[in-house]
């Protein structure tokens, strides 16, 4: 679905709301628009395959592979692919944990916590030095 509602956006509509305001304070400008565009049409594969294994990202994907008009018989075979591979490890996984699988997941709940909040601290330090202009520089 996100693949057909990133191909409504053509590059005019998508690079008039990078220049509106609420585009602007999604850190988003005509330039980094044409910047992803042409990273996804040189990487498109691959970024299609490695993103279904990244939580957030192998929904979101689909987005930029929509607008810049990726192949959609490509972008399906990598999803496809991409998405095979994620599964059949969380399976393992899950079988390999067998009943223990309580105990695994109260331990991760735990490490979950601790993994979000320094990402936190780093997306909030990152946030904070771009605004001074410490880092990010045009």
């Amino acid at each position: 679905m996100l693949y057909w509602v990133g191909s409504i956006f053509d590059k005019e509509r998508l690079n008039h709301f990078a220049s509106s305001k609420i585009g602007r304070r999604f850190g988003l400008s005509p330039e980094k628009v044409a910047k992803t565009e042409s990273y996804f049409n040189a990487h498109g594969r691959t970024a299609t395959f490695f993103g279904r294994f990244i939580p957030v990202v192998r929904s979101l994907i689909s987005l930029p592979a929509g607008m810049s008009r990726f192949s959609l018989l490509n972008f399906s075979f990598y999803t496809i692919l991409g998405t095979a591979i994620w599964n059949t490890v969380l399976i393992y996984a899950g079988r390999f944990a067998g009943s223990a699988y309580q105990q695994v997941v109260q331990e991760f709940e735990g490490i979950s916590m601790i993994i979000l909040l320094v990402f936190v601290v780093i997306a909030a330090a990152v946030y904070l030095l771009k605004k001074k202009g410490l880092i990010f520089k045009k």
